[in-house]
């Protein structure tokens, strides 16, 4: 929760940073007017960790911060059931690379259950997305990634105070991914 809190923070207190995370996720359909909320509960009583809400209060982007813990029942099929009918928008996971490769393949077996899959696109070793309906998507980034990126926007405008909170942020995630327990099956 810390993670995510901070998160939000970040994307909510600097224009910079909302630019360079939105940037990073590759989708100019994804309005850069959204502003970020935490721990949004919707109708299906399923609470994404942080919802990125366009000028129409529609949740344009969803994001979910996964560390170690397992996919809920709700994830990720009832996260898109909240995005905007006939409006792009994305679900977004972020996790240690570390987890990719057990993640993203039960993303998309879950995914598969609804919807039609589009091939995976790897925009780097740490950022992997594809479409799941024509104005939809999924993806999956690494805190590292996510973070370093941040910090280079930030950087370009000397923004110390959010470099600070950045690197604060990064410090976390590091030491969260190096003490974690790596399970040996996802539940």
């Amino acid at each position: 929760n810390i993670a995510t809190e901070a998160l939000s923070y970040i994307l909510s207190q600097s224009d910079i940073a909302k630019s360079s995370f939105l940037e990073l996720l590759g989708n100019p359909d994804i309005n850069s007017s959204l502003t970020f909320s935490t721990q949004v509960t919707s109708d299906d009583q399923s609470r994404p960790d942080i919802v990125g809400l366009n000028i129409n209060g529609e949740k344009q982007l969803i994001i979910e911060a996964k560390f170690w813990a397992g996919l809920t029942e709700n994830q990720p099929l009832s996260y898109f059931h909240q995005l905007p009918i006939g409006n792009d928008g994305m679900l977004l996971f972020i996790a240690p690379t570390k987890r990719f490769n057990t993640l993203w393949p039960e993303l998309l077996e879950r995914c598969k259950l609804q919807y039609q899959i589009g091939e995976t696109i790897k925009a780097s070793e740490e950022y992997w997305h594809t479409m799941v309906e024509e104005n939809k998507g999924i993806g999956l980034l690494s805190w590292r990634y996510l973070l370093q990126f941040l910090l280079l926007g930030l950087e370009k405008v000397g923004d110390t105070n959010r470099i600070s909170d950045v690197r604060q942020l990064l410090g976390l995630t590091e030491r969260m991914d190096d003490l974690a327990f790596m399970p040996l099956r996802s539940e």
